[in-house]
């Protein structure tokens, strides 16, 4: 999909981050939004963004793990535009990293509902819609992690393998169809998946720009790019090219390499949290 005019565009965690880079990007070329996000503020503060023109954009805010709403979310898109051209699974949430014996399962269980639930029930609600249109585009945001096993970051790390293995097979249901499938892998991009954690840790901006340095623009940019291209995987930063190579040289090995990095980045956090009295525990 090379033009974006006139497309109708569905995004979800849209309300922030790279979601509302994407709807703001897509926007500027003439897309018309259908857009979700679970925070009703965040998603009305991506609306004012807008270009003008409010008769091309819809919005709802719902969690995207109830399937029953997202279903009525199709239905109010089909409604309302009449097609879909493309679907962009985007929501997510993170969990404060803990070694698994430590995680609370029902945070495990919730997470899994929303970064992998939340894509199944967005493609299940809008393939029909997307497979009956000439051309079409299919985007679910999985992560650098979905290359490689994350020390503490289990059920994070795990959804999005679930992602990235969900889309590999919906890349080879649609082969040789007008639909093209792509699954999105950033890495260290500044969004609010943090913050926005079953169970928030207090920021941490010195350890965040070693991590984070890549802006939720610069990454639609490249998802945009990527779909243009018919890419199947979108890689966005230098560390997911690199990490994608070296774990497909070597799968333990090259996960060994990110988590001595984690490391080093868990020891300046808690070299600062020595020193400084107001750097909580709990942070």
């Amino acid at each position: 999909m090379k033009n974006f005019q006139g497309k109708v565009v569905v995004i979800t965690g849209a309300g922030s981050g790279i979601g509302r880079a994407l709807a703001l990007q897509l926007a500027e070329k003439g897309a018309f939004l259908a857009l979700n996000d679970y925070k009703a503020e965040s998603l009305e503060q991506t609306l004012n963004l807008l270009p003008p023109g409010h008769e091309k954009y819809i919005a709802a805010d719902f969690d995207v793990s109830d399937r029953e709403q997202m279903k009525g979310f199709a239905q109010v898109v089909i409604n309302k535009f009449g097609v879909v051209d493309m679907l962009i699974n985007n929501a997510g949430v993170a969990l404060r990293q803990n070694p698994f014996e430590e995680v609370e399962m029902e945070n495990f269980d919730r997470l899994h509902e929303i970064n992998f639930g939340g894509v199944v029930n967005g493609c299940h609600a809008f393939l029909p819609h997307l497979q009956a249109r000439p051309e079409a585009a299919l985007v679910n945001v999985a992560s650098v992690l979905s290359f490689g096993g994350l020390m503490r970051s289990s059920a994070y790390v795990s959804s999005k393998f679930a992602v990235y293995g969900f889309t590999q097979c919906l890349i080879q249901e649609n082969l040789g169809s007008g639909l093209q499938v792509h699954s999105v892998h950033p890495a260290g991009v500044k969004t609010n998946i943090s913050s926005n954690s079953l169970n928030p840790q207090k920021s941490f901006d010195e350890v965040a720009k070693r991590v984070y340095r890549l802006s939720p623009e610069f990454a639609a940019k490249k998802i945009i790019r990527g779909i243009q291209r018919k890419k199947s995987r979108i890689l966005i930063g230098r560390d997911a090219y690199l990490l994608d190579l070296i774990t497909r040289l070597s799968p333990i090995g090259g996960a060994s390499l990110l988590n001595n990095f984690m490391r080093n980045t868990r020891n300046a956090k808690d070299k600062v949290r020595a020193e400084d009295p107001t750097f909580r525990k709990n942070s």
